[in-house]
């Protein structure tokens, strides 16, 4: 597993975050005061201020941990009922037809029987009522079980390796404008005109392209001589950015066919 770096597809020079919270900063022509903050964080996370933060709804079904870990590369949690907020929002969602039921962030994970949520609330806190039949023990083993939520926004006992849509969910907190936006970690290179991060945690390279797209970038391909530049600086500086070694992961592969390098657009 190696080091890797990724090129942040929004236009820089456009930051969208608000400098005072919620109430206050840039008034979009148009927008409700929840669409204008909304537009402070990413244009994928929704602003909800019953929760005082922003949410993702993710359709695509998915295993406990796995959306966990999805969460997580958006520099968010699984989201939980852990108030009347947080649990008329989950509610919301779920009772859509493509929803109807989707994973919490409950989950007995950290120690068999004891639910808690992604944030250390333990489940008997939050106000909450069950589904027919529920609780119930789904095995002898003591093996970690999850939460999920209904449309009717009661919770059932579920296997985590069941497959379900999920909810990401992101804290308010004072974003400050960037070049690069508010996304967490980029840096924009004059000379390239464009936003890049290093990963420093090393990944195989299908783990960084999931990465990199969380962050609604993509790997980076070196197509000239100032991006050339812009990696080459890294390494001059690797010291600073505590890269361990003389590589990087890129967005180049040779998946499709051996020894048929292609870049993540395709090209050869």
């Amino acid at each position: 597993m190696i080091s890797f770096i990724c090129l942040l597809s929004i236009v820089a020079g456009h930051a969208s975050s608000s400098p005072n919270g919620p109430a206050e900063g840039l008034v979009r022509e148009g927008l409700s005061a929840d669409e204008t903050v909304s537009a402070y964080y990413r244009s994928d996370y929704k602003y909800n201020d019953s929760i005082k933060g922003w949410y993702k709804v993710h359709e695509i079904p998915t295993s406990w941990l796995d959306a966990r870990k999805r969460c997580s590369l958006e520099e968010s949690i699984l989201m939980s009922p852990v108030d009347e907020g947080h649990a008329a929002v989950m509610t919301q969602e779920t009772a859509k037809p493509q929803i109807r039921m989707a994973f919490t962030g409950i989950s007995s994970f950290l120690s068999p029987g004891l639910f808690v949520s992604y944030e250390g609330i333990p489940l008997q806190k939050p106000d909450h009522t069950w589904s027919d039949g529920q609780p119930k023990v789904l095995n002898r083993n003591k093996e970690a079980a999850c939460i999920a939520i209904e449309k009717t926004g009661q919770l059932t006992i579920i296997n985590c390796s069941a497959i379900l849509p999920f909810l990401c969910f992101k804290q308010y907190k004072r974003l400050e404008a960037a070049d690069c936006g508010s996304a967490p970690g980029y840096e924009y290179e004059v000379s390239a005109d464009k936003c890049y991060r290093v990963y420093v945690t090393p990944k195989k390279w299908s783990d960084a392209l999931a990465a990199c797209a969380a962050d609604r970038g993509q790997l980076a391909v070196v197509s000239g001589e100032a991006e050339a530049d812009v990696v080459e600086g890294y390494f001059k500086n690797k010291d600073v950015y505590d890269l361990w070694g003389d590589t990087l992961l890129v967005g180049v592969h040779s998946l499709y066919e051996k020894a048929e390098w292609l870049t993540v657009h395709g090209q050869s």
